[in-house]
């Protein structure tokens, strides 16, 4: 038996969220946090009875069934549990960065530049927020005509 197609040309796999270890761990733990009292929000069980139900035929499914050409199968739905279920969150990511880029994101090059600022000197800053103003020239870019030393820019996300 093969994997069905999907209409673009993909072949549809169904996940295997039982064989992970990460379910395997929260399945063998979550009955004593639940009984011991150690889920702190009501929203932390949910997030975990949702991610152990993520995957599981018994806790819903849809049928889909292609007229052309006579093909059906059946995905499990899924938690959407962001932030735990790997599957789920990531599912989330990548549509909001198709979003970000369709209705945010001018059609242009963009850049992406990270400043950090040593261990040592972040308590310095922390107590004195009007200092982080003094920096800012530091970080700039420098012009184009300026020879590049030690700038070392992240590449362009188109």
């Amino acid at each position: 038996m093969h994997a069905p197609q999907t209409s673009a040309g993909r072949v549809y796999r169904p996940r295997k969220p039982r064989a992970t270890a990460l379910y395997q761990c929260v399945a063998r733990h979550a009955p004593e946090l639940r009984t011991g009292g150690r889920f702190g929000r009501r929203v932390e069980e949910n997030v975990i009875e949702r991610f152990l139900a993520c995957g599981d035929p018994q806790h819903g499914f849809a049928r889909i069934y292609c007229d052309h050409c006579r093909h059906g199968f059946i995905p499990v739905f899924s938690c959407k549990a962001r932030y735990f279920c790997p599957s789920c969150h990531q599912k989330r990511v990548l549509a909001y960065g198709e979003w970000v880029a369709a209705n945010v994101l001018a059609p242009v090059p963009h850049r992406q530049y990270v400043f950090t600022i040593p261990r040592l000197l972040r308590p310095m800053f922390a107590g004195r927020r009007a200092l982080l103003a003094k920096l800012q020239p530091a970080h700039d870019p420098p012009a184009p005509s300026t020879p590049v030393l030690t700038y070392h820019p992240v590449p362009d996300i188109a």
